[in-house]
């Protein structure tokens, strides 16, 4: 989730837009920094599979949560909570 495009957009990623995105440790601009980004994006997919199985959440879930309720005045305030 963690990108600024995600919270614009009020939901994750998909691979298309993670794979292609600047806001990451991982190059995408190489063949290893590819595989490790689909990798990376793979263990994520798993994640999220394992929090819908087990009726379980993490943080990212609060924020995405925050962020649909309250998008439009964090970001018309200039400011983030």
């Amino acid at each position: 989730m963690g990108s600024l495009s995600a919270a614009t957009q009020q939901r994750p990623l998909n691979r298309a837009e993670y794979i292609e995105s600047k806001r990451s440790n991982i190059s995408n601009k190489t063949a290893e920094g590819l595989k490790q980004r689909h990798l990376a994006y793979d263990l994520y997919e798993k994640y999220a599979d394992w929090k819908l199985v087990n009726s379980n959440y993490d943080w990212n879930d609060v924020v995405l949560r925050l962020l649909r309720e309250n998008i439009g005045q964090i970001f018309s305030s200039g400011k983030c909570m």
